[in-house]
């Protein structure tokens, strides 16, 4: 009987263990992939466009995860952010009717795509965990004499009771990047700045 009794506490410690270990936060590497809703395409392309996507972050970490006075971990983008954004915004800008390729030099007509900010901590205030989102996108348009400059902003907030998990991290990262490109896509005195 002994025997069966220390079997069974000696697997419900092994068990409690890796449920714990299950529950145990690590770094989060997270991936952008933009799910925009695009602008309806309008007809043929009219006008070619030099577009030019920045990635100015100056870091793949962007922020962080736990409780700031204990264990902490790192939240971390993978892969290139203006490669995971140039074929959305290419397709939204090409269904507004432009010929989209690389700048240079000598074009007039010139939009710059600088990816500014991501920022997504989720950490221990009190006794619940808040985790903040901030992504700013800035687009400046240039066609001859024209200029036309904007920052498009998307802030996030969500309290839980525990810190956010990767597959909530990037989805709620993916959102405000999608909101922010669809911001820049529909608005239309950059389109209209750019077809002049």
């Amino acid at each position: 009987m002994k025997i069966a009794q220390t079997k069974f506490a000696l697997l419900f410690s092994v068990l409690a263990g890796f449920a714990l270990l299950g529950c145990v936060p690590g770094p989060q590497m997270l991936t952008i992939k933009p799910d925009v809703t695009l602008p309806a395409k309008s007809g043929d392309a009219e006008v070619t466009l030099g577009v030019e996507i920045i990635d100015a972050l100056g870091s793949q970490k962007i922020g962080i995860a736990g409780d700031p006075n204990g264990d902490n971990f790192d939240i971390t983008l993978t892969g290139d952010v203006a490669s995971a954004l140039a074929p959305t915004i290419q397709v939204g800008l090409e269904n507004q009717g432009f010929k989209v390729v690389p700048p240079s030099a000598e074009m007039s007509n010139v939009l710059t795509v600088e990816i500014q900010k991501i920022t997504l901590s989720s950490t221990k205030e009190k006794i619940k965990y808040v985790t903040k989102l901030e992504v700013e996108i800035v687009a400046k348009a240039r066609n001859g004499g024209l200029k036309y400059s904007r920052r498009y902003s998307v802030t996030a907030e969500k309290e839980s009771a525990s810190v956010s998990s990767s597959e909530n991290s990037k989805l709620m990262l993916n959102s405000a990047v999608s909101d922010g490109i669809s911001a820049m896509l529909n608005d239309e005195k950059l389109i209209e700045t750019l077809k002049k």
